[in-house]
């Protein structure tokens, strides 16, 4: 398969002299285009999933970290774009994805655990209880089996 928008941006990319790829910003406005036309095919995943793996290829292993941010730039002007990493390739259980997501996008929010002296939720927090026994009250334990009938026990929590 092939992969239209990734293309597009090799080919626009030239040898620089600070870095060793650059993208010139004059070239954004075509490749926006492209991009465009990209979100309407049935591959949009796929072609969303080699842009960012070039980002992160020009960013990190080519030594091109402009040319990788101007292809996010790229991405985050497109609202449909970003709106497709967010539901469909940032996986729910990978939170450094997330982060990492949020970051690139300017989003990045401090993550604070609760201070060792502070109060507890209250009425709006959640019983530890609960998340030991979700009926709540008393649970029937065996204690041990004698012959042909159990010894029950009742626990608290």
């Amino acid at each position: 398969m092939t992969a239209r928008l990734e293309e597009s941006i090799v080919a626009r990319l030239a040898h620089g002299h600070e870095e060793r790829f650059e993208l010139a910003l004059e070239e954004l406005p075509g490749l926006r285009l492209v991009l465009q036309r990209v979100l309407q095919t049935p591959q949009v995943l796929f072609e969303l999933t080699r842009a960012l793996a070039l980002s992160v290829a020009l960013r990190e292993t080519l030594g091109s970290p402009r040319a990788g941010e101007r292809v996010l730039h790229l991405l985050k002007s497109e609202p449909r774009a970003v709106e497709l990493i967010r539901k469909e390739l940032i996986k729910t259980g990978a939170i450094d994805e997330v982060r990492a997501f949020r970051h690139a996008e300017d989003r990045a929010e401090p993550l604070t655990a609760p201070r060792f002296d502070s109060r507890s939720p209250g009425q709006s927090g959640i019983p530890l209880s609960c998340f030991l026994d979700p009926a709540g009250g008393r649970v029937p334990r065996v204690i041990r089996r004698t012959g042909s009938e159990d010894r029950l026990m009742s626990s608290r929590r």
